[in-house]
């Protein structure tokens, strides 16, 4: 149970299939042993396990997306739920600056092509581009 709440912490749509999977491979092993009627009544109850769950792992999760400047994100998570710490990373530009903006409360830069926020229980859109050092005044001639 522990590595599947890690599983779901991580990854939502690997959760999604891992569900799906092991209700297959149960009813595989146990389907030489049983009628038709009992395989039936035990998927149902499979699905009827596994839908809260996911229910619940849809309702704490909220997802973070990248509207604009997706090309300068290394990484960062699809994925996180309300309260967490997320961490986007970035590329380094030459030639100018990155502008980061996000629709989450206070983004924090914590180094070179860092940024951190604290997830709110919505979804986080991210915008990101560049500002050239001409366009900042720094331009040569």
């Amino acid at each position: 149970m522990l590595s599947f709440c890690k599983i779901i912490r991580n990854d939502r749509e690997k959760s999604l299939s891992l569900l799906s999977g092991w209700a297959e491979q149960f009813l595989y092993l146990t389907g030489g042993m049983m009628k038709k009627k009992q395989k039936k009544q035990i998927f149902v109850k499979c699905i009827l396990i596994a839908v809260p769950v996911l229910l619940l792992v849809l309702a704490l999760f909220h997802p973070v997306e990248v509207r604009e400047g997706e090309e300068f994100v290394v990484s960062y998570p699809r994925f996180a739920a309300a309260g967490s710490t997320v961490r986007v990373e970035t590329v380094s530009v030459s030639g100018g600056e990155l502008s980061f903006s996000c629709s989450a409360d206070e983004v924090k830069r914590t180094g070179e092509g860092l940024y951190e926020f604290r997830m709110p229980a919505r979804k986080v859109t991210i915008y990101i581009s560049v500002i050239t050092d001409e366009e900042r005044g720094f331009g040569g001639s």
